[in-house]
């Protein structure tokens, strides 16, 4: 797999969790743990509320850097989908 190329040691266990507990059930959990990551006075998450909040998910503690690339991994995977996400004045007329 690419991502054990690029981390070495990683072990993705997404396929697996999909096949045992089915698509929706897989995206109920995926949404729960997006939940627990949201600062609660912007409903958003942040670069803050995601190095406070990951230990509630069991990532332990994340450094400034670690944080930073989750958060740009996440843009990365929606920009394709919702381009004006990653620039909303792009969207503004």
């Amino acid at each position: 797999m690419a991502n054990q190329e690029y981390m070495p040691g990683f072990v993705d266990f997404l396929p697996k969790m999909a096949k045992r507990i089915g698509t929706n059930g897989l995206l109920e959990e995926l949404c729960e743990g997006f939940y627990h990551l949201v600062d609660a006075e912007r409903g958003l998450i942040t670069l803050e509320s995601l190095k406070k909040n990951a230990r509630r998910l069991g990532l332990g503690e994340l450094g400034e850097e670690q944080a930073v690339e989750m958060l740009r991994a996440c843009l990365d995977l929606v920009n394709p989908v919702n381009p004006d996400l990653a620039n909303p004045e792009a969207g503004k007329s």
